[in-house]
Order: structure tokens, then C-alpha cells, then sequence
């Protein structure tokens, strides 16, 4: 059989990257898919769909939003990786399945970096470019170093960094210690000099600014008026200033001979008479004058006797006459109760009298 050449022209698949991208088709196994706007194409396998098809080249650049894993080994040794967000690049060294090794590409800009990074670990620059061998941080000074107070207050501590420190500050001594009601001070706020209050430390204080004083202390001394009065040499207020105050003490007597012998009565005392039941007030002195003592007089409607008796009356009938009513005895209750008829009994209605007839029923 004859071979017949056709005049033909073949379109392959194509589309734009942001379609293939959006549609994401599965190529046919050897099926070729080009990217008209990037000029790039890959070759399908039947079962991968486009987003994860590599593009087809010798050795072409993988783009990517992500950093390469070990299980990214379907490459060719030498294929580029280029990550659009960190703008770093890695280059596939071992394309052992499940154990790829990817080695980042470093930039001149990755360089600056990293020496900026050594320039901040260091704290100057040798005149021969390198670095001094002298950390900026460390944990502790190779050497301890003394702090220390002077001046009005005196201390000091080792410090060498590896832990706080307290330092305990002693103040000079201005003046000896002690107990002072009125002080000196310098410029610094410190007690040059201690002093005993004297009477002319003290401010005249006007009544007006005491608060507390009370209203005695407003007032004169004296004895007229509306005056404090004061207590005299012997500890007593005058007794020009008290007015007289009797106390009256109540003393008995069985006869006038015994009142006017009570040798500690005095004014206004008073004397119980036993033998007249009366009372008596002594008006002045001396206890010894009859007339000095007065008789206390009782209400004239007072019961003075009871049947002619005084004193504590224990009253029998035989003291007070019988009169109209006669007193209950025996033998006179008995002649008023045999003078009686049954029928003024109280129960008389109840009684049986032989004149009664008595009727005995027997109920229906």
C-alpha cells in the first residue's frame, strides 16, 4: 500500500495559564497542553490533573507559592524551585522518591543579611576587617566590679552581672542619736543639731485659736459673779464662798433630861421623846436650853387614841361596849333559833311535814 502524504494543520490543546489553572483539566497520557500567554506546556499522564503536572522541559523551573518537601522527588537532578512569596530559590541535589533533598540558592542580598546578623553578635570591627571575639550580651562580666557609695551615705557590693545585687547604704552621722523637741537642718534636709524647746520657741496662743478649752477657761479668777473660784493654800474653797448646810441627824431620848444632855446635837437636829411620843427640833444652839428645842406638830386630824388608848391598841370586845350590836355567843344563837318555825328555813319547800300527804307513783 501506497503512502499518502495530506496537506494538514494540527492545533494542539491551548489555553491561558489562568485558565488551565481554573479549569484544571486531566491531559490525556501523552497529550500536550500549551500555555499561550507564557509560551509554556506540559504532557499528561491520564490521571494527574494540570495544577499538579510538571511543565515539560529539560530542566525547567518549578514555580511555587510554597518552600520544596522530601516527598517533591518526581524532578530531574539540577530543576529550579522558585517560591513566589519568600522570593527564595532551592536547587534539587537528591531525587530519591519520599527523600528529595532541596538546597535553598543563596543571593549576594542573603550574604549582607548574614553578615549583618555576625555584626550584631559582635561589638566592633578589627582594624583587618574581622570581628573582636567580644560578645555584646553575656551572662556574667569576666571580671567583678565594686560598686560603692561615698559622700553622706557610705556602702558597697560586688557585681558581676550574673545575679541582682543589694547594696546596703549607711548615712554618715551629722549629730548623736536621741530623743529632741526642736532640730536643725542644712540645705540637705539633714539634722545638723539638736535643741531643747525653749519658752521662746513657743507662739503666744490667743483663747480664740484653743478650740477645746471649755467656757471656765474664758472666765476670771474670783469670787464675784461669773468668776473661777480657786482653791485656797490649804487645798479648801473658801467657806466665805459656801453657804451654811445643816445636817440634820435624828437622835432619841427617853425623858427631858436626856434631850437636853445630847452633847452632839446641833441645828436643825431632832430629838424623838419616848416617854411623850412626840418630836422635837433643836432651832439654835446650845442643846441644853429647853427653849432651843421645838415641838414638831402633827396634822390635827390624825388619830391620836382608839377607845381612849394610845400607843400599839390591840382591841378585844371586852375594851368597847356592846350598844345595839350585840356580839355572837352561843346561847344566843340558839334561844333566836328555837324561836324559829321550820317554814323560815331557806329550804323549807323541800321539807315533809306530817300534815303532807305522800303519794307514791309507780309510772305508767
Amino acid at each position: 500500500m501506497a503512502n499518502k502524504t495530506l496537506n494538514a494543520r494540527l492545533i494542539t490543546r491551548n489555553n491561558t495559564a489562568a485558565n488551565f489553572t481554573a479549569t484544571n483539566p486531566i491531559l490525556l497520557s501523552g497529550e500536550m497542553g500549551v500555555e499561550r500567554d507564557t509560551k509554556k506546556f506540559k504532557f499528561g499522564d491520564g490521571v494527574t490533573a494540570w495544577n499538579a503536572l510538571p511543565y515539560a522541559s529539560a530542566n525547567p523551573a518549578i514555580i511555587k507559592t510554597t518552600n520544596p518537601a522530601t516527598t517533591d522527588s518526581a524532578y530531574d537532578l539540577g530543576v529550579v524551585w522558585l517560591n513566589t512569596v519568600s522570593k527564595k530559590g532551592f536547587l534539587l541535589a537528591d531525587n530519591t522518591p519520599g527523600a528529595a533533598v532541596w538546597k535553598q540558592i543563596v543571593t549576594s542580598e542573603d550574604i549582607v543579611v548574614v553578615g549583618d546578623m555576625s555584626k550584631a553578635l559582635f561589638a566592633t570591627i578589627d582594624p583587618a576587617g574581622g570581628y573582636v571575639d567580644k560578645a555584646k550580651t553575656a551572662d556574667k562580666l569576666t571580671s567583678a566590679r565594686q560598686i560603692a557609695l561615698t559622700g553622706d551615705a557610705s556602702g558597697s557590693v560586688n557585681f558581676d552581672g550574673s545575679a541582682n545585687v543589694s547594696l546596703a547604704a549607711v548615712l554618715a552621722n551629722v549629730v548623736a542619736g536621741g530623743v529632741a523637741t526642736k532640730v536643725t537642718v542644712d540645705a540637705k534636709g539633714r539634722v545638723t543639731a539638736i535643741h531643747a524647746l525653749e519658752a521662746s520657741d513657743i507662739p503666744a496662743i490667743t483663747l480664740s485659736k484653743v478650740t477645746d478649752a471649755g467656757s471656765a477657761a474664758s472666765k476670771n479668777v474670783g469670787n464675784a459673779v461669773g468668776n473661777v473660784v480657786v482653791v485656797a493654800a490649804d487645798g479648801k474653797i473658801d467657806s466665805s464662798l459656801i453657804p451654811s448646810i445643816a445636817l440634820t441627824d435624828v437622835f432619841e431620848a427617853a425623858s427631858q433630861a436626856a434631850m437636853l444632855a445630847l452633847s452632839g446635837a446641833e441645828k436643825g437636829d431632832i430629838c424623838v421623846r419616848s416617854d411623850l411620843n412626840k418630836s422635837f427640833i433643836l432651832k439654835q444652839a446650845p442643846y441644853s436650853n429647853l427653849d432651843n428645842w421645838v415641838e414638831l406638830k402633827t396634822p390635827t386630824d390624825a388619830v391620836l387614841s382608839v377607845n381612849g388608848q394610845t400607843g400599839a391598841i390591840t382591841l378585844t370586845t371586852s375594851h368597847i361596849a356592846e350598844g345595839t350590836n350585840l356580839y355572837w355567843t352561843q346561847a344566843r344563837f340558839n334561844t333566836a333559833f328555837a324561836a324559829k318555825a321550820s317554814t323560815e328555813l331557806s329550804d323549807s319547800a323541800d321539807l315533809i311535814y306530817k300534815t303532807d300527804t305522800l303519794i307514791l307513783d309507780g309510772g305508767n
